[in-house]
C-alpha cells in the first residue's frame, strides 16, 4: 500500500512541475495573473497555494511576471510607433506629450529630470 501512494504522489508531483512550467512559460507572455490561470488551465488556489508553498516557483513566478511586463510594453512602444508612422495623429500626440519636453504640458514629468521647487519671492513695495 506504501508503494502505490509513493507512486501516486510522484505522478502527482510530475504532473505538478509539468503544470508550474506551463504557467511560468504563459506569466511570460500575458503577466496578468487571472488570465494567465485561465489559458494554462491551471486554478488561481492552486497557482496562489505553489507560491506559499514553493520559493523557487514564487520567485520563479515574480521573475516570470516583469519578463511579461518587459514584453508587453515592447509591443506597446512597437505599436505606437508603426501607428505613428502611419500618421495616426493621436498617437503623435501622445508620444510627443509624454516623452518630448517641447510638448509636455508638465514639465515636472520629464524623463530623466530632477524635480527642482520653484521660490517665488514676493516683496512689499515701499512707499
Amino acid at each position: 500500500m506504501a508503494k502505490k501512494k509513493n507512486q501516486y504522489k510522484k505522478t502527482v508531483d510530475k504532473r505538478q512541475e509539468k503544470d508550474k512550467q506551463l504557467m511560468l512559460s504563459t506569466l511570460k507572455e500575458m503577466p496578468i495573473v487571472a488570465v494567465a490561470c485561465e489559458k494554462s488551465g491551471i486554478g488561481r488556489t492552486s497557482y496562489y497555494r505553489w507560491l506559499k508553498e514553493d520559493k523557487k516557483f514564487s520567485r520563479k513566478s515574480e521573475e516570470a511576471i516583469n519578463d511579461g511586463d518587459r514584453f508587453l510594453n515592447d509591443m506597446a512602444q512597437s505599436q505606437t510607433v508603426s501607428l505613428m508612422k502611419d500618421k495616426y495623429w493621436p498617437t503623435i500626440k501622445y508620444y510627443l506629450d509624454n516623452r518630448h519636453p517641447n510638448y509636455m504640458k508638465n514639465n515636472l514629468n520629464r524623463p530623466g529630470e530632477v524635480d527642482t521647487p520653484s521660490v517665488i519671492i514676493l516683496h512689499d513695495k515701499e512707499d
